[in-house]
């Protein structure tokens, strides 16, 4: 059997419905590009305002951080009797840096570390 010779016309519609399916196909890209980069701004916009609240809530730490130890004391060497910290504190304030105060002065005291 003799094969039936292809045609400038079979070959031109091949071409012409390559050619269609191949711009259905770009649109159909574009269309996706367009999608990605709405969620790409999207996402760089959330982190942008993330970046902003993660500077905000820092420089918030940082003057609390600051509030905190602004009265803040730090003794070492203390010999913690049975008096408590408050008192020990006190009594050091007193004798070794001749400031006289009231117990009720010191806010919070705590030892930090071993017991000495």
């Amino acid at each position: 059997m003799a094969e039936k010779p292809i045609s400038l016309e079979d070959i031109y519609n091949l071409i012409t419905n390559s050619n269609t399916e191949l711009k259905g196909e770009i649109e159909q890209l574009n269309k996706n590009i367009t999608v990605v980069k709405k969620e790409i701004e999207n996402t760089n916009n959330k982190f942008k305002e993330i970046e902003e609240e993660n500077k905000t809530l820092k420089n918030k730490l940082n003057v609390l951080e600051a509030k905190l130890k602004k009265y803040s004391v730090v003794a070492y060497g203390i010999n913690e009797e049975d008096k408590g910290a408050a008192e020990e504190a006190k009594e050091f304030i007193e004798q070794k840096l001749e400031i006289f105060i009231e117990a009720t002065q010191i806010r919070d005291s705590y030892r930090i570390g071993r017991k000495v």
